[in-house]
């Protein structure tokens, strides 16, 4: 065993080595800016192209798609939950103006079903995932709903309120293989 005046030294050299210098600490946060200031700086058509891909993918994910899955609705006086399968069919999904898209869908939900609806929602991307996003919005025949609903992949998860009732909903998304032929333009 090293006696302890050995020690003594080396330890108060790894402390003072790791403290960082007046000079260190500027600099980090002198990086960050410039790295800020450059991201933000990248050309308008680089991110209207990424945009555009964006708005496709998402187009083709969910144009003619099932989203199979479940919702939970929870009592907001006990705290219970109950949990059902929910269904929607996406006959048509159409871009509007900036972030809306026009759903035109027929679900089932536990033991009900709704006709074809069509309906406007704001959809975001963060990167390259989709959000859609509903707030205080009316649904002919079904009430005033909140959503925030995330897709990623073949998946799909999120909340829902309607009023004072909510929950969680999540499921899969499934491609009509026969309703994605008939939309294709011939040759394809």
């Amino acid at each position: 065993m090293k006696p302890s005046s050995q020690q003594g030294p080396k330890l108060h050299r790894l402390r003072s080595a790791s403290r960082p210098t007046l000079r260190q600490r500027m600099v980090s946060p002198l990086v960050l800016l410039l790295l800020v200031a450059a991201s933000a700086a990248a050309p308008a058509a680089a991110q209207s192209a990424t945009d555009s891909e964006r708005r496709a993918a998402f187009a083709e994910l969910l144009d003619g798609a099932r989203l199979v899955g479940q919702f939970t609705v929870v009592n907001p006086s006990t705290g219970e939950t109950m949990q059902r399968d929910d269904l929607y069919s996406v006959s048509r999904l159409l871009p509007g103006d900036g972030d809306v898209w026009v759903f035109e869908y027929s679900m089932s939900y536990g033991d009900n079903e709704a006709n074809t609806l069509e309906i406007p929602v704001r959809v975001l991307f963060v990167e390259d995932t989709p959000l859609l996003t509903m707030s205080e919005q009316e649904v002919p025949g079904l009430g005033t709903f909140s959503v925030r609903l995330v897709f990623h992949g073949d998946r799909y998860g999120g909340m829902w309120s309607n009023g004072p009732v909510g929950g969680h909903m999540w499921g899969i998304i499934e491609r009509d293989e026969a309703a994605a032929a008939e939309k294709a333009p011939p040759g394809d």
